[in-house]
């Protein structure tokens, strides 16, 4: 990974992950409030997503992940910053500077591969 400082851009061909839950809530493809979306930095397995995200040491079956490069994000219109926390220093921000309208949303979709779930053998 190339070393980028808080609040710096990424550019080229890094990875990001996104957690979410099989159990309805999903994975968030639009920002609740703000214009940001979260990810962890880099190809993460399913057990350290959830500990980064939500604190707890063993991921249940219905954590996962869900992984898009950098680049395919870039090309869609994304901006990916780099937004270290406390709890996650691998933390980044997904943001789009438009209105994140259905279609934005249905981009963002589109630039994940499938995701993986805690009961999944290749969750790591």
């Amino acid at each position: 990974m190339t070393d980028v400082p808080s609040g710096e851009n990424f550019s080229g061909d890094e990875e990001v992950t996104q957690y979410g839950r099989r159990d309805g809530t999903s994975f968030k493809n639009r920002p609740a409030t703000g214009s940001a979306l979260s990810a962890i930095r880099g190809r993460v397995s399913v057990e350290e997503a959830c500990r980064r995200v939500t604190g707890r040491r063993q991921a249940r079956p219905t954590d996962g992940v869900r992984v898009a490069s950098v680049e395919t994000l870039l090309n869609s219109g994304f901006t990916v910053r780099a937004t270290p926390s406390r709890m996650n220093d691998l933390h980044v921000s997904i943001e789009y500077s438009g209105d994140w309208d259905d279609t934005v949303s249905e981009s963002f979709d589109r630039c994940f591969g499938d995701p993986v779930y805690g009961d999944e053998p290749s969750n790591g």
